[in-house]
């Protein structure tokens, strides 16, 4: 992930609440504060994410004999956001789709149902391309048809027009 120089000089650093020995950022970063402690230069120490194959970034932190894993997301919303916290069915999205950025205005407390329906949405797809899809199937569409036209998957148009209703509330588009 890249950063601007202005985005860096404006950083916020907070020390991870679940392991004193590590500060994360609103961008992101996460960095040992026992390295820093070790070497009088003091240069920025910030400690390389984990990407894993299904494009989230995690960090492992080592503290008392004991490795942790946390996912970066996760880690940033619970320490820059503990006003809000994570319930045990809650997710954290990521508004722009891209799971590499993990800065904290590009996340979102979100339920596992409206994370699905907007994987498959894409950048261009809005709560209009839903409602078309609704009419259209109460026109005698089939979802393989309607698919074709808006561009997504049979599943997709599916999950749209059955669950429509549960979820556009949620959406808040």
């Amino acid at each position: 992930m890249y950063y601007t120089s202005s985005e860096l000089r404006k950083e916020e650093w907070k020390v991870v609440r679940s392991d004193p020995e590590y500060m994360v950022s609103d961008l992101g970063r996460a960095m040992s504060c026992k390295w820093i402690k070790c070497h009088k230069a003091h240069r920025n120490l910030i400690l390389k994410p984990q990407v894993l194959p299904s494009g989230y970034c995690q960090y492992r932190f080592y503290s008392d004999g004991f490795w942790t894993v946390e996912y970066a997301s996760r880690l940033v919303w619970k320490t820059f956001r503990p006003d809000e916290p994570l319930e045990s069915y809650k997710m954290i999205r990521h508004l722009d789709h891209c799971l590499q950025n993990n800065r904290l205005v590009n996340l979102q407390q979100s339920t596992r149902s409206v994370n699905l329906m907007r994987s498959d949405w894409g950048a261009t797809q809005t709560t209009q391309a839903v409602l078309t899809a609704k009419k259209l199937q109460s026109e005698g569409w089939t979802y393989t048809k309607i698919a074709e036209l808006l561009g997504v998957s049979d599943a997709t148009v599916w999950r749209w027009c059955k669950g429509v209703q549960k979820y556009l509330a949620e959406l808040d588009v």
